[in-house]
């Protein structure tokens, strides 16, 4: 045991543990992560027993958000077929939410990073290889690990906006954690830079890439031409406007900006997609924008027979349909970065569709991409918001010229999961 992780068991763990335990006593998620927990390594024993021969891929991530990008390269190991993959998540919503057991041959939760568990785990899994997605990184976990030789690897590799990854006094012990990885994909040129800081002199860094573009452009693709019930009078000779994966924050900016445009262009039209589409959500944004004397409608009361020529505004009320909507965009706004982080960005991208944000998209490395190429936009404001809509109005080309750049993007960043396969075969072959 190094110096490092002996403080780290002993001190740190049972520390982080502690808190948790007291914050379970105020907060649900905690104490249902803390709950569901108990007797998951009975769980494990049972499903690792009939796993069956072949290499074994321990895949981990935090969440179902972090799984997504996954998605590709778990469908490439599947069809070698000879191959097992065990599955890991830390949240107990990415473990509820789980709904692709055809990709995976076992999947629960993560071990808590104390030594004896972690142990216990990689004992009953037996993995040849452990792949890390993001952020989520554990330390006894990764020097368990390393102790028995089982190679790991970090893809879609990055650090949250002000990380204490980085800071002076933290450096020395994540270099420490970092440097037991074989090898690190980080997502951005950016990244890489931030992973040079903290590996000087490292060979494991890769060119940088990431799976999640490999995601959307699989799911708009296996959409196809999927039809929706936006009606054509509606996007007919009509600027639309999608607003997706909305938040109050952002909405209010948005909607204020919109209320003049509405009047100075009759043929702008806005499509709505909040976040969560709670019927008291989809309620206030009816009356917000009747107030503000506009017409609205209700995805789910369109129909076959509805025209949509007297509406300016779609509220969707229903999920899963955001990302197939962006082929009626004009220009799109992606909600988020106004409280937690910007959501993806990727999907309008994808349709050629310039997109704007706000100003938490530190930790989105496809945001950073479209702000470089210049498909991509800040707005922090209800003046940006009119700012940018206004220009794009008046000058179509110019938004064209954004739209192409966003999209240049996404086919600029294709091609990782196969990288990744390819890096993966040959990590077993050592």
């Amino acid at each position: 045991m190094n110096y490092w992780q002996m403080i780290y068991s002993l001190i740190v763990v049972p520390l982080i543990y502690a808190l948790a335990k007291l914050a379970s006593l105020f907060n649900l998620k905690i104490r249902e992560n803390l709950r569901a927990r108990q007797g998951y390594l009975q769980s494990v024993a049972a499903g690792s027993a009939s796993l069956g021969s072949g290499p074994r891929f321990w895949f981990h991530c935090a969440s179902m958000g972090e799984y997504e990008a996954l998605v590709p390269l778990l469908e490439a190991i599947r069809r070698q077929r000879t191959c097992r993959v065990v599955l890991t998540f830390f949240s107990t919503s990415g473990l509820n939410n789980f709904r692709d057991y055809h990709l995976v041959d076992l999947v629960t939760f993560a071990p808590l990073d104390f030594q004896r568990d972690v142990r216990r785990f990689i004992e009953l899994i037996s993995p040849d290889l452990y792949v890390v997605t993001k952020h989520d990184i554990w330390p006894n976990t990764l020097w368990e690990v390393n102790r028995r030789g089982i190679p790991a690897l970090l893809i879609n590799g990055n650090f949250h906006p002000g990380t204490l990854r980085l800071r002076p006094f933290w450096r020395p012990f994540f270099r420490e954690v970092f440097s037991r990885f074989d090898k690190i994909l980080p997502v951005t040129t950016a990244a890489a830079r931030k992973f040079r800081r903290l590996l000087p002199e490292t060979d494991q860094l890769l060119e940088p890439g990431e799976t999640r573009y490999d995601r959307v452009v699989q799911r708009l693709r296996a959409s196809g031409g999927q039809q929706d019930n936006i009606p054509g009078d509606f996007c007919r000779d009509s600027f639309v406007f999608i607003a997706g994966s909305t938040w109050p924050p952002g909405e209010q900016r948005l909607l204020t900006a919109c209320a003049d445009i509405f009047h100075e262009y009759p043929r702008f039209r806005l499509i709505l997609v909040p976040h969560e589409p709670l019927p008291s959500r989809i309620l206030q944004l009816e009356q917000e924008l009747t107030r503000r004397k506009l017409r609205t409608i209700r995805y789910s009361s369109l129909s076959s027979d509805t025209t949509g020529a007297g509406e300016q505004v779609i509220i969707v009320d229903k999920v899963g349909l955001l990302a197939g909507l962006y082929r009626h965009a004009a220009a799109a706004y992606v909600g988020g970065g106004f409280t937690t982080g910007v959501h993806s960005v990727i999907e309008p991208a994808a349709f050629s569709v310039p997109v704007l944000f706000g100003p938490r998209h530190g930790v989105s490395a496809e945001a950073e991409h479209l702000l470089t190429a210049g498909g991509g936009f800040v707005v922090t404001s209800a003046a940006d918001f009119a700012v940018r809509l206004r220009a794009w109005l008046a000058e179509p080309a110019a938004r064209q010229a954004a739209g192409a750049a966003a999209l240049s993007v996404v086919e600029r960043n294709t091609g990782t999961t196969e990288r990744i396969h390819e890096l993966l075969r040959s990590m077993l072959q050592h």
